[in-house]
């Protein structure tokens, strides 16, 4: 009986241990492509591109609140309901949650199409910022259904029990975010300064 009670906090511990430490690499992979990306707009396109990135903040929260309220909930009782193998009743939540998520996109994008310089104005862009917001809200409104998308299946995927598998998703779209970028600005460069390669910014 006391070898039973000595065991589970040992166990209780790697399994602590092994969801928590890919969550934490994810966490960093992703605050890393957000520095990076900074850095290429500010030296790509400026400090006024770089300064509506920021005034859109607020619009990319609400997206990350929206993908984590779907996303916790789901896991939960993705989780419960697994854990009392009812599994068709965790595959009918994950499906529920995926069609309000793209239900919620479609709303989002549809809205923030249609009235983005006012959302622009109302986030704090003033004349020389509002074009720069205008647009990103534009893409960012675009791809709202991706964003979420993904932070949900991440989630998912660590309550299905791999969370290393989840890990390695994050860092894949990482190194993708940032070739994109990085790709981009390079031909974005070539074409203004043709003998000048990306290698020539000063990035620091």
């Amino acid at each position: 009986m006391s070898s039973s009670h000595a065991a589970l906090p040992t166990r209780s511990w790697k399994t602590f241990a092994r969801y928590v430490a890919p969550s934490v690499s994810a966490m960093v992979l992703f605050s890393s492509y957000t520095i990076i990306d900074g850095i290429f707009v500010s030296k790509g396109v400026g400090e006024l591109a770089l300064a509506a990135v920021n005034i859109s903040l607020p619009f990319i929260n609400i997206l990350s609140g929206i993908a984590i309220l779907l996303s916790m909930g789901t896991s939960t009782l993705c989780a419960f309901a697994m854990g009392n193998q009812e599994h068709d009743r965790a595959e009918e939540i994950f499906t529920q949650t995926v069609a309000v998520i793209l239900a919620v996109s479609v709303l989002l994008t549809v809205g923030v199409s249609i009235f983005a310089e006012p959302l622009g104005y109302l986030l704090g862009a003033g004349p020389q910022t509002i074009g720069y917001t205008t647009q990103y809200l534009h893409i960012i409104c675009l791809f709202s259904v991706c964003f979420i998308l993904s932070y949900c299946l991440e989630v998912m995927v660590k309550v299905d029990g791999a969370p290393i598998l989840a890990t390695i998703g994050v860092g894949i779209k990482t190194i993708v975010l940032t070739g994109t970028d990085g790709g981009i600005l390079f031909f974005r460069n070539r074409s203004r300064h043709p003998l000048t390669p990306l290698l020539s910014f000063s990035f620091f």
